[in-house]
């Protein structure tokens, strides 16, 4: 029975030592990340910016925003309520350059980031770009973001546009 109860101790001291260095190899992780993810439509620019500006419509054709409420000015900068899978967060217009660029911040407490939608195109056929810039604050969070694929929710999202704009794509990462 002593042996036993030595050999339990050392593996959970042994489970203990490998949390604790993970932990602490997670300070050293950065705390930032890009992606970026692109589909094109045959839709004018004008129907793509209008479907992703209008920020009251989103949630009814993108799984991942279950609600959008106007949450008024902030510094001169229109802000959003944006409900989704992980809870509420402040979405912050950031830059509003009609049709070609649009600039969001959200601020969700742990993780913070911005989406920049690129569009470019023809009269008819309009590619936009989504670059994701986030950061996860939390350091042992971090891991997390390593071993996620950080282009899953642009390319749900440039998949649920093609289907409202009735265009089933297949983004593509860049």
């Amino acid at each position: 029975m002593r042996g036993w109860g030595r050999r339990v101790l050392v593996a959970a001291g042994s489970v203990l030592g490998l949390l604790l260095l993970l932990a602490l190899l997670a300070f050293f992780l950065p705390p930032g990340h890009v992606a970026s993810t692109e589909a094109c439509y045959a839709a004018p620019r004008a129907d793509v910016w209008q479907a992703i500006r209008d920020f009251r419509t989103v949630p009814s054709w993108s799984r991942d925003i279950a609600g959008m409420q106007p949450a008024g000015i902030d510094d001169g900068r229109e802000t959003w309520t944006l409900q989704g899978d992980m809870g509420e967060a402040l979405l912050t217009v950031a830059v509003d350059e009609a049709p070609l660029r649009l600039v969001t911040e959200i601020d969700a407490g742990i993780f913070q980031g911005a989406w920049t939608y690129e569009l470019s195109g023809g009269e008819n056929d309009t590619c936009l770009r989504i670059t994701e810039r986030g950061e996860v604050r939390l350091p042992l969070l971090r891991w997390f973001v390593l071993l996620s694929d950080l282009h899953a929710s642009a390319r749900r999202y440039l998949r649920d546009l093609g289907t409202h704009l009735g265009q089933p794509v297949e983004p593509h990462d860049l």
